[in-house]
């Protein structure tokens, strides 16, 4: 048996890709975001999902890093008081670091097209320009009207450092993954792959079993108490909003049965209908 390249779950139907059918899913989710967001023609239901991810770094450690450095010098970035890019001393999140440390994070978010180093100082690339666009000008930060975009903006953040640290994590580099964030996919990309010949709306409705009680080795090595702090996080009980989930109904045995946000359905519908395309792609050779 071979090894998906990411999950790093071995299986007979390891694709010549190196990934197992749920990574794939991952990249096609990941890349139908991102690409909306490099085009800048993001519609309303992506917009409304990427809202549910803004948290998704904040239990990853190793990920986190990169998510803070990118968030604050987009923020910095946002007050205006640097000509010609901030320098990176003015960086709380980057100024203690090595400069080995400074080095791989720069590395990331170049690729992610979200800022990149200019001499002494960090200037926003193109995607990071586009994220701190959403965020209305002219108006206090601490506004309600500017939840919103912010939280998009976070979570366009974490998608955009997902798909560079995926990229760099399958090419052999020393960065690791994004471990909640491909987790989620992963789960979110099962339930697509349960209903992508079924007729009609995607079901709304999965088991927990799906995203928390799976065979460890599919779950890129997220511990059982990782695994409910995600939880707990995804109906409210970890601090923060609800995200992704609509609803959590206790079953027998202890198990739950969870209703997924419409705005999580509309995504996997575009994704299913993606998937589906390629499958009719790849049919016709």
């Amino acid at each position: 048996m071979a090894t998906c390249i990411l999950c790093r779950h071995s299986s007979k139907d390891i694709a010549p890709d190196g990934l197992c059918q749920e990574c794939d899913l991952v990249h096609l989710e990941t890349d139908l975001i991102y690409h909306m967001y490099e085009s800048n023609a993001v519609e309303d239901w992506a917009r409304e999902f990427v809202r549910e991810l803004e948290a998704v770094f904040r239990r990853d450690r190793r990920a986190a890093r990169f998510f803070e450095a990118a968030n604050e010098v987009i923020l910095v970035s946002l007050r205006g008081r640097f000509a010609g890019g901030v320098p990176i001393r003015e960086l709380r999140t980057l100024r203690h670091r090595t400069s080995g440390d400074v080095s791989q994070i720069m590395a990331i978010l170049e690729t992610a097209k979200i800022a990149a180093v200019v001499g002494d100082r960090i200037v926003l690339g193109d995607l990071g320009k586009t994220f701190a666009d959403l965020v209305p000008a002219g108006v206090p930060l601490t506004d309600e009207s500017v939840r919103a975009p912010a939280e998009e903006m976070r979570g366009a953040i974490c998608v955009a450092l997902s798909k560079a640290l995926i990229g760099a994590y399958e090419a052999g580099d020393d960065v690791g993954r994004p471990r909640n964030y491909v987790l989620l996919m992963k789960r979110l990309g099962r339930h697509v792959i349960r209903e992508v010949d079924l007729p009609g709306p995607i079901n709304a409705t999965v088991p927990d079993d799906d995203f928390f009680e799976c065979d460890p080795r599919q779950v890129v090595q997220v511990s059982i108490q990782q695994r409910e702090r995600l939880l707990a996080d995804l109906v409210g009980l970890g601090g923060g909003a609800p995200r992704i989930v609509a609803s959590l109904r206790q079953r027998t045995g202890g198990h739950f049965e969870i209703t997924l946000k419409d705005s999580v359905v509309a995504f996997l519908e575009r994704v299913r209908e993606r998937e589906r395309e390629r499958r009719r792609e790849r049919a016709r050779g």
